[in-house]
């Protein structure tokens, strides 16, 4: 039972697996919604209410069994809407052959039944077992996202929902293209995911590299040349012997600046001006056009160079696969300082031949370099269509991956599916030759049946508890099967008599038409269909003689099969009885109907149905009946709501009312109330004047002595005082109370010492 009326959220979940189950407890616990529900289950699905829709049941079989509940609903669909009654056939057995045709219908209806319930346990469990392997599937294909589980910027879908994702995934079992390789997609995550594709706004111009290794071969030219001053002066030997002409030549422009002093020895001239005459004419116009050549062409090579190495530098800042970018770009810084420096040395010594790296040597690399820059900015520019062609790559490696695996379910599941269509075929066949064999003893039943007995049982019944003011009657309809009741008062006519019976008559007379309708049916196709019965607090309004009888009227239907063993002590005589259900908040009443030394079905259980805190909860007292009388009762309910209401003021005017009742109870009994004592003033003295406990106690004690000054029991003010009090104030003064007029009675009763 769940979120309905005063059942929460939580819900509470009721054994009813005995014959005969009993439920006590007091008004608005929530038996009656108990009740309501099992009839709700009897009705269309389009009829039942939805207040219901949380609540379920297991067991029920519609097709085998009825529900008959008797209740408020009962009287109003029965009597109070109708003036008429559908007759109730009796099923009495009168003829011999017909009940042995019978009794052989039903025990062919037992064994078919017998073979459809193990029909349904098979299918039962292999539908069980396909939902496990099912779900074990599920799991296991969903288990293969957590290999991409570090791949947290795309997203595979259904990454929710485990069944939805096996579906998905089956779609891509009919892929043709080949499956990458784990490693492989990973790699490819990081490319145009994790490391994020950037447009690389920079490229290699290989026209300008060609241009610059064009340069190398004049270059090489001039530093592959002996480059030397004019022969024909005397000092060439000695300068070119020395191969000091760089020396010497930047020596010439300290001459002017040295005065008289030659500033090659540190000695004084001899003839400066014919010095500076041989060196002029050694370093000629030839020697200087040569060296010239050479540190232009190497200048612009040299500035290529740079700008290449700039435009490396440039592109390595957004772009630089396995290194590939760096390395080469320092590879380049190499080239380009190796170059300056042998420029430098031929200046030095430019009679000396020299040497460069050519450019060309790095050609193919700068070459992959450009084109992986160019591949690189179309994926940038393709990067959504490549991120779902990954996805897409992900999803079909796992597809793969988990094929036979879905494979084997595959065929494990068509061939239970073929067990499933074959058993469902079974399950039909013996349906229908059920249905075949209940239709046969509906035919045989309307030989041996009659409306007539029922109006006779309870107009036996009426007369022997002595209601002979009206009777029930059967209204005669020609040639029909099924005859109608009506009540009718005596020496009168009068239509619609029910609404004038006091309310224990129109009780004791719905639960009459009930018990007969429990005996017999008021439709034959429900006959061979076995009576699930609920009673729903039968005896209000009645007098204990009456409710002696409803009581024996139950007895005789819960009476066993017979005392000869356990099973026979376990079943009900009437084989037409499944099991009963009993619910009421009338102590003695729960104690006649239940007593264990009445020949009743041994097999029962016991359920207590209480209300705290506006929430519904049921316990088991089991096969034992422990429900006290109403003084217990009333102390029990004390105990229990002090040790969880806490400081929930909302029950505070049950509780003192309770509390009252314990009290004139208890004074009565002790026969304090007849002696005309004012004793229990005396509990004040424990309180202090104007304190909550005080104006508590003196609304109990004033409720005791009816005839006392004080606070009247029937105050506004008393309740307004209750109301606004912690529990725990209502409890001190009514333990108080008790230390002046019984303290060991609420030791006992309460379960501690003052």
């Amino acid at each position: 039972m769940k979120n309905v009326a005063s059942y929460d959220a939580t819900g509470v979940s009721i054994d009813t697996s005995k014959r005969i189950n009993f439920f006590f407890g007091y008004n608005g616990s929530g038996k009656s919604t108990i009740a309501r529900f099992l009839h709700d289950i009897t009705l269309p699905v389009e009829n039942q209410n939805a207040d219901f829709v949380d609540c379920s049941q297991t067991g029920y079989n519609a097709a085998t069994e009825c529900i008959l509940v008797y209740n408020e609903e009962f009287r109003k669909d029965n009597f109070i809407t109708k003036d008429e009654q559908k007759g109730i056939f009796s099923l009495n057995k009168t003829n011999s052959v017909i009940d042995g045709l019978i009794n052989e219908a039903n025990s062919r209806v037992t064994d078919l039944q017998r073979c459809l319930t193990g029909s349904k346990n098979r299918e039962t469990d292999l539908k069980t077992k396909q939902d496990r392997k099912l779900k074990e599937l599920e799991e296991y294909v969903f288990g293969k996202r957590t290999q991409f589980s570090s791949c947290r910027n795309a997203s595979i879908p259904y990454g929710g929902s485990k069944k939805n994702f096996l579906t998905h995934i089956r779609t891509f079992l009919s892929h043709t293209e080949p499956s990458k390789q784990l490693p492989d997609l990973l790699q490819e995550y990081n490319r145009v995911y994790a490391n994020g594709l950037r447009n690389i706004p920079y490229n290699i111009d290989t026209d300008a590299i060609n241009a610059l290794i064009m340069q190398e071969t004049a270059i090489s030219a001039l530093l592959d040349e002996v480059i030397v001053g004019n022969k024909d002066v005397d000092i060439a030997e000695l300068i070119d012997s020395l191969q000091m002409s760089s020396w010497v030549e930047q020596g010439l422009s300290y001459m002017e600046q040295s005065g008289e002093v030659c500033p090659f020895c540190q000695r004084p001239f001899e003839d400066k001006d014919a010095l500076k005459r041989k060196f002029e004419q050694f370093f000629d116009k030839t020697y200087k056009a040569k060296l010239d050549d050479l540190h232009s062409k190497a200048e612009v090579y040299y500035r290529g160079l740079e700008s290449l190495i700039r435009v490396m530098n440039e592109v390595v800042k957004l772009f630089n696969p396995q290194n590939i970018v760096s390395s080469l770009i320092s590879e380049l810084q190499t080239l380009k300082d190796a170059f300056a420096q042998t420029i430098n040395d031929k200046k030095s010594k430019p009679n000396e031949r020299k040497s460069i790296t050519s450019l060309s040597a790095f050609l193919d690399r700068l070459v992959e370099i450009k084109e992986l820059i160019t591949a690189n900015n179309t994926d940038f520019t393709n990067l959504s269509n490549l991120q779902n062609a990954w996805l897409r790559d992900v999803q079909i490696y796992i597809a793969e991956d988990c094929r036979p695996s879905i494979e084997k379910y595959d065929c494990w599941k068509e061939k239970s599916d073929d067990v499933l269509s074959k058993n469902a075929f079974t399950q039909t066949s013996l349906q229908d030759n059920i249905s075949f064999q209940l239709g046969i003893i509906d035919e045989y039943r309307k030989h041996t049946v009659n409306t007539a007995d029922a109006v006779n049982n309870i107009k036996k019944i009426l007369k022997n508890v002595g209601f002979d003011s009206f009777e029930i009657q059967e209204k005669m309809i020609a040639g029909a099967t099924a005859q109608t009741y009506y009540l009718k008062r005596k020496g009168s006519s009068a239509t619609n008599v029910y609404k004038s019976l006091s309310e224990g008559e129109k009780t004791f007379i719905s639960f009459l038409y009930f018990y007969q309708l429990c005996l017999g049916t008021d439709d034959l196709t429900f006959s061979s269909k076995k009576k699930i019965i609920v009673i729903d607090d039968p005896v209000s309004s009645l007098d204990s003689k009456i409710m002696f009888v409803i009581t024996t009227l139950i007895h005789q239907l819960a009476r066993y099969k017979g005392d000869s063993n356990k099973l026979d002590r376990q079943e009900f005589l009437n084989p037409n009885i499944e099991q009963i259900f009993i619910f009421t908040h009338n102590f003695y009443f729960y104690k006649e109907v239940s007593f264990d030394r009445r020949p009743i079905n041994k097999s029962w259980y016991h359920h207590i149905i209480e209300k705290t805190n506006s929430t519904s909860s049921v316990s088991y007292s089991g096969h034992d009946c422990r429900i006290k009388n109403d003084y217990s009762m009333m102390w029990e309910n004390l105990k229990s709501a002090k040790a969880t209401l806490g400081v929930d003021k909302s029950q505070n005017v049950m509780l003192a009312n309770t509390m009252r009742r314990v009290i004139d109870t208890y004074l009565d009994f002790v026969g304090m109330k007849n002696k005309g004592t004012t004793i229990t003033w005396t509990a004040l003295e424990s309180f202090k004047e104007g304190s909550p406990e005080y104006i508590v106690e003196s609304a109990f004690i004033s409720f005791i002595n009816d005839d006392s000054h004080g606070i009247a029991a029937l105050d506004d003010v008393y309740y307004d005082s209750i109301v606004k009090q912690e529990p725990a104030v209502i409890f001190s003064a009514f333990k108080a109370l008790f230390k002046d007029i019984g303290a060991a009675h609420y030791e006992y009763m309460m379960d501690e010492t003052y």
